[in-house]
């Protein structure tokens, strides 16, 4: 089960590693979790839908290199 699936935190998470919630990824929550996001690289890959709604979201909270990866059929 992905760590974004599970109702709380998980145990044990690889060193570094920071649970961000339960639910969807949003720019909201990474922006919460990653203050310095401007000065960032992000990676978005996923599901067509996904990938352009969390490309805008990050954006939006100051992101400015956002490389993207859309597939579909999974």
């Amino acid at each position: 089960m992905p760590y974004a699936d599970l109702p709380e935190k998980p145990r044990a998470l690889p060193t570094s590693w920071e649970y961000g919630g339960a639910g969807r990824v949003t720019g909201e929550r990474l922006a919460a979790h990653v203050p310095d996001i401007a000065q960032r690289h992000a990676f978005v890959s996923g599901p067509p839908a996904l990938v352009t709604d969390l490309r805008a979201e990050l954006r939006s909270h100051g992101a400015k290199h956002v490389h993207t990866d859309s597939f579909s059929g999974y």
